[in-house]
């Protein structure tokens, strides 16, 4: 019944509107926006369980969201797109962030960052304003599409809990 009073969120420094609920089952935690300088590049939404939901502090949510399991399996983020930004200097700078929070092999990371420059490049090599970018991460790892089509899950121990932490 709660599920009906669910409403979208809007993300107040770009304007993008967030769905309350993916079909998967996860629910809107929160939005927030990544600025370079004073551009807003794109605006982010983080979706997850209703254990994580339950958990929502400031001292608890990011390791309620990092932590997989049978009652949490995932936490999914979606980038709305609101300046264009190349296929590598956007996946560069994704795996830049997650490399400072990832205990596992450089090449691991690569392979996410490959999956995410391979579905931009299939839209013409920039992700450009509207371009969504989503990231489904679990313990398996994370699942990368853009503009909703699966580029494939780059499968390592922990890469989904560095990428949480990276917005978290």
């Amino acid at each position: 019944a709660a599920e009906f009073t669910l409403q979208q969120l809007k993300e107040h420094a770009t304007g993008i509107t967030f769905e309350p609920k993916l079909d998967e089952g996860l629910y809107l935690v929160g939005t927030g926006v990544r600025k370079k300088s004073i551009v807003k590049v794109y605006a982010v939404a983080m979706y997850s369980s209703p254990a994580v939901l339950a958990a929502v502090s400031r001292t608890t949510l990011g390791e309620a969201a990092r932590t997989f399991s049978a009652t949490s399996p995932a936490t999914s983020f979606l980038l709305h797109m609101v300046h264009s930004v190349g296929a590598e200097k956007i996946a560069g700078a994704i795996a830049e962030s997650v490399k400072l929070r990832y205990k596992g092999s450089p090449s691991d990371i690569k392979s996410m960052e490959t999956l995410l420059i391979d579905g931009v490049n299939k839209i013409g090599s920039q992700a450009v304003k509207g371009t969504v970018i989503r990231f489904d991460c679990s313990a398996e790892g994370v699942m990368v599409s853009v503009n909703g089509e699966s580029q494939g899950i780059a499968r390592f121990d922990g890469l989904g809990s560095a990428l949480v932490d990276v917005f978290t």
